[in-house]
């Protein structure tokens, strides 16, 4: 499922900053949360900084997809079965 292949890169960018396993859970719990409730994705970059961000999926064409922050305007591209 695409949006499992958005997580997994979102908590990998949390786990390469080094915050510590707490943290990585608050943004799995965070991203979890605006999946279920429809609300915006949390961006990972943001969220190291301690800023909020909102991942917007963006349109794309073939087997990968791509969302971008409406913050810091990172783009993060996911495979999308």
């Amino acid at each position: 499922m695409a949006l499992d292949d958005l997580r997994s890169i979102g908590e990998g960018v949390v786990i390469v900053s080094r915050l510590g396993p707490a943290e990585v859970m608050r943004y799995l719990a965070a991203f979890d949360h605006a999946n279920a409730s429809s609300g915006a994705l949390p961006c990972p970059d943001c969220f190291v900084r301690g800023e909020r961000g909102s991942l917007n999926v963006l349109p794309t064409a073939g087997p990968t997809g791509a969302a971008r922050c409406d913050r810091c305007g990172v783009t993060f591209e996911y495979l999308d079965d």
